[in-house]
């Protein structure tokens, strides 16, 4: 008899998601294990966090685009920018494919993916794939190292294609069944950040969808036992879900400048937040003047750079980091353009510790040293020593 030990990675399921009426097997499991708030790293790279147990400031990954003229793969754009606003465009789909396609078979990049990045910009900044993260220590090579045997289903191009998790779940109890179990097993179910953005934190409105995750956890939790193996698991969110009260258009707010773009500043507007790049001191004290001038948001400090763990020794990730208050969002941005509609529901707040997680073990202890909320970091070494690597 082995242990199996299962991290399921809920993307944006929030703390008061786990009730009796929307996931009843996890309500009743963590009366036997472990349920409290998770506390977030900030930016938009949470599975490294969880996959390290590092903050962004130890992995040098905090957003999902980073400043590398260099080195970016949309270099070859260059020649297009004069259609900068072909991201808005109502039929940018196929182009955005059509762009993806081209920057695979001139660069050899997997997932160069433009989002809606003006095409000026786009070939400033590179996407940082998760596999280019590999030489840190992760769940990953401690398996490895360690001689333990792991099934990989945790980064989300793995089945992003799926708008339901059954064949996922199908793969992993059918290998159970065969007598093909693994040590760990990493599963991340994206559809519930789709679902928050489209609806917003309101669970009564995807509450089917929240039940059958709890059907397939309950499965894989019946299966194991029925196949005389004890279980662990971890189920954790990166990340809550706010309900969107208001939107900042920070394009139109620029565009009244009297700067000039690539030559005097260059910016980036993430959903939450906004980054600046600046070739001159004047450029910088414009745009400062104009962000203090937007409610429910405020220019990032030193002080809680530190305190964020972004306190990077390079500007990669802007000279200047705005952020907005809980519940607003810049809109049009860089991944919701002004021709779709805006999200009911958005995350990536400074301070969000509205995720989840469960722990519960057939034969270990639960910690009862984590903090409150648990720091999304600490999952980390949770799931190693359950696991008892």
């Amino acid at each position: 008899m082995s242990n199996l030990t299962f991290l399921i990675y809920l993307d944006a399921c929030r703390y008061d998601y786990i009730s009796e009426a929307n996931m009843p097997f996890l309500y009743d499991l963590v009366h036997r294990g472990y349920l409290n708030r998770v506390k977030t790293v900030p930016g938009f790279t949470q599975e490294t966090a969880m996959m390290t147990g590092k903050f962004p400031v130890e992995t040098d990954h905090f957003t999902w685009y980073r400043y590398a003229p260099k080195t970016s793969p949309f270099k070859w754009l260059k020649p297009f920018g004069i259609f900068r606003n072909l991201p808005s465009f109502r039929f940018y789909g196929p182009i955005k494919v059509g762009i993806r396609t081209a920057t695979r078979l001139i660069t050899g990049r997997r997932y160069p993916d433009p989002a809606h990045i003006p095409l000026d910009l786009l070939p400033y900044f590179e996407r940082i794939a998760p596999k280019s993260l590999r030489h840190l220590p992760d769940l990953y090579s401690i398996c490895r190292s360690s001689g333990h045997t792991y099934y990989d289903l945790m980064y989300i191009y793995n089945f992003i294609n799926t708008k339901r998790c059954n064949d996922m779940f199908q793969t992993i109890c059918k290998s159970i069944e065969e007598g093909i179990a693994y040590d760990l097993y990493l599963i991340h179910v994206g559809e519930l950040d789709i679902l928050g953005h489209r609806f917003g934190a309101r669970p009564e409105l995807f509450v089917s969808y929240l039940r059958e995750i709890d059907a397939w956890i309950r499965e894989l939790y019946e299966l194991t036992h029925r196949h005389g193996h004890t279980c662990s698991l971890v189920v954790v969110s990166d990340h809550g879900m706010m309900n969107v009260k208001g939107a900042v258009d920070i394009t139109n707010k620029l565009s009244q400048l009297k700067l000039r773009l690539h030559k005097d500043y260059l910016y980036f507007l993430d959903s939450t937040m906004a980054r600046f790049w600046f070739m001159n001191k004047q450029a910088q004290r414009e745009v400062e003047a104009m962000l203090q001038t937007i409610p429910h948001g405020h220019i990032i400090s030193p002080t809680e750079k530190n305190e964020l763990h972004i306190n990077f020794q390079h500007n990669q990730y802007g000279d200047l980091l705005f952020w907005l208050e809980e519940g607003y969002i810049i809109f049009p941005n860089f991944f919701q353009a002004n021709n779709s509609n805006m999200p009911k529901g958005m995350h990536g707040y400074m301070n969000d510790t509205d995720g989840a997680l469960v722990i519960y073990s057939d034969d270990k202890t639960v910690k009862e040293n984590l903090k409150d909320p648990v720091p999304l970091v600490d999952v980390f070494s949770v799931v190693l020593e359950l696991a008892g690597f």
